[in-house]
């Protein structure tokens, strides 16, 4: 009998250890390891709603999302194609209480900034569909290439917000409409 119960309470010792282990080896998985979502085709209408926080418009298509978490470094990017009438409405809603108004070049400069980092992380993400004028053709760059030597042209049928305090978790949030095309994008990033 002493065996029995001798056993049974290594075997108990042995399976809390796994689960403490496993336990551990998730946190630190969780918190050091590169997290990306980034969907091949279309996203799903939830995907947009989980990074806006407002529901999507009936106009909505093409929706396009993708996300990048690695530490404390996180970036999430939104496009969807509606009414330009439509995506300036969404964009108030999205960044409630900030007015849309010209992007002026400093708020040029940090989206372009903000794609090209997220460009050339390993495991780089596609964001060739994320086509704000000032940002295109970013991911045909290489790596070595300094972001001081990037044009960043006038884009006067743009306009956007960025509201100034934490916003849903991020600490820089950018939400621009092209009045030309009708394309709704967001930008966030820690």
């Amino acid at each position: 009998m002493k065996t029995k119960t001798k056993r049974r309470k290594v075997i108990s010792l042995v399976f809390v250890l796994c689960v403490l282990l496993a336990f551990v080896g998730y946190i630190a998985w969780s918190a050091f390891s590169f997290h990306r979502h980034n969907p091949s085709g279309a996203a799903a209408p939830h995907d947009v709603v989980t990074l806006t926080s407002v529901p999507l418009p009936a106009e909505a298509y093409d929706l396009r999302v993708a996300t990048y978490d690695h530490v404390a470094y996180r970036t999430a990017f939104v496009r969807f194609c509606a009414p330009a009438d439509v995506c300036r409405s969404y964009a108030e809603k999205v960044v409630s209480g900030v007015p849309l108004g010209p992007v002026d070049s400093e708020h040029r400069w940090h989206d372009l900034m903000t794609v090209y980092a997220s460009t050339h992380r390993p495991a780089s993400l596609d964001l060739s569909w994320f086509d704000l004028s000032y940002t295109r053709g970013l991911s045909n760059l290489a790596p070595e290439q300094p972001p001081d030597s990037l044009d960043v042209p006038d884009d006067a049928n743009i306009v956007g917000a960025s509201p100034s305090e934490q916003f849903d978790g991020y600490s820089f949030s950018a939400v621009r409409v092209d009045l030309s095309r009708g394309v709704f994008y967001l930008i966030r990033a820690n």
